[in-house]
């Protein structure tokens, strides 16, 4: 989250936290000097650590979505999260010491605060090319936003000039009450197709091996079974389909499901391929069975 130091209750003031005898002892110069390193040092021993313990394990933060007043230029704020809570999260991003970023992009697209300025900017500071998910604001549908408007940042989230493709919204309460239409519009429109969380290609440069699959065909359907190679931890399989020559994914079930069924009609479908997972989110080839 964007807790780092708290929040002060007084805006001009970043001197509220009762830290002065650590402060001394540490034989620092200046406080927000220390204070930052403090928070730096916490980052990025928490992923260390996270990942002796298991590798696999995603570590992200979701600081706030300015880093300072006036970066990138024009942008406007009263919070200045690098001098006030001391969270200075595109060091964090520049450095790569966490797996994803979410910065609470709160705002609409224009401005003072542009989603559609600070999207590109946060993108850049991508240096050691992690993930960047911005957050989007469902809860402010009605106030400011529309669900037709956080459907346009997810379109831009989604932009062909991103290094990565994802976002996540605040907060799921709003979504599952539909608040504005927003989850009718997710439903609908911009998650209507399954979609597998984006491969972790920093955790692992190993490709995992096919599942060994079976297809039968019985009473107007395909029931498609497999297995994972022994030793290795598949995290999910993508079940596809081929119909009129377009591919679709239909499932993605758990590891440990093993089996899925699939209705025959005339034709269709013409292909299916199963897909193994890990839990890097890196893909195996997948194995496709042709009925023709």
């Amino acid at each position: 989250d964007d807790y780092f130091y708290p929040y002060p209750k007084n805006p001009n003031s970043s001197s509220e936290f009762p830290d002065a005898t650590a402060f001394k002892a540490g034989g620092a110069r200046d406080r927000h000097d220390w204070r930052r390193s403090n928070i730096d040092n916490f980052v990025f021993n928490l992923n260390r650590e996270i990942k002796k313990a298991k590798s696999w394990v995603k570590f992200g933060i979701s600081p706030f979505g300015i880093w300072r007043p006036g970066v990138p230029r024009g942008i406007k704020a009263d919070l200045d999260g690098y001098d006030m809570i001391f969270g200075d999260s595109k060091k964090w991003l520049n450095n790569g010491w966490c797996d994803y970023l979410s910065p609470q992009l709160y705002w609409p697209i224009g401005g003072d605060q542009d989603y559609a300025k600070l999207l590109p900017w946060w993108d850049s500071e991508n240096k050691m090319g992690r993930h960047v998910w911005p957050g989007l604001a469902v809860d402010r549908i009605g106030r400011d936003r529309t669900a037709s408007g956080i459907g346009s940042q997810i379109k831009l989230a989604r932009g062909s000039k991103r290094r990565s493709h994802g976002h996540c919204l605040w907060s799921m309460k709003h979504v599952m009450e539909n608040k504005g239409g927003m989850a009718s519009a997710l439903d609908k429109t911009y998650y209507a197709a399954k979609a597998l969380i984006p491969a972790m290609s920093h955790l692992s440069n190993h490709t995992p091996p096919p599942p060994s699959v079976r297809v039968k065909s019985a009473s107007g359907e395909l029931t498609i079974d497999w297995a994972t190679p022994r030793g290795v931890p598949a995290r999910v399989f993508a079940v596809q389909m081929k119909n009129s020559g377009r591919w679709s994914t239909v499932s993605l079930p758990s590891a440990g499901k093993r089996g899925f069924r699939i209705p025959i009609r005339g034709d269709s479908p013409e292909a299916v391929a199963v897909t193994l997972v890990d839990r890097y989110g890196k893909a195996s080839r997948p194995v496709v069975l042709g009925r023709r």
